[in-house]
């Protein structure tokens, strides 16, 4: 009777042991989906900012285009208007 007892919580620990493992494991599984999941997000969300650092840039070098544009028409007229003053009597 006494080994039946001893034997009893040996087997209490290894079964505590595997239930311990399998949640263990359970938990790894979890972990990483959850890891998966986010790098999939950050891809998604990095190709999201490029998509919109690229319209931006877009933006940015058709507005100093304009501005070069419009620089040019500017220091065309005062060239223009120094030329105009100078043969003047």
């Amino acid at each position: 009777m006494d080994a039946i007892r001893e034997w009893a919580a040996v087997g209490a620990m290894v079964a505590s042991v595997v239930v311990w493992l399998v949640r263990l494991e359970s938990r790894a599984s979890l972990n990483s989906r959850d890891l998966l999941r986010l790098e999939q997000r950050i891809k998604e969300q990095r190709k999201e900012d490029n998509e919109n650092r690229a319209v931006e840039h877009k933006a940015i070098m058709t507005q100093i285009a304009d501005m070069r544009e419009e620089m040019r028409t500017d220091l065309r007229e005062l060239r223009q208007d120094l030329k105009d003053a100078m043969t003047r009597p």
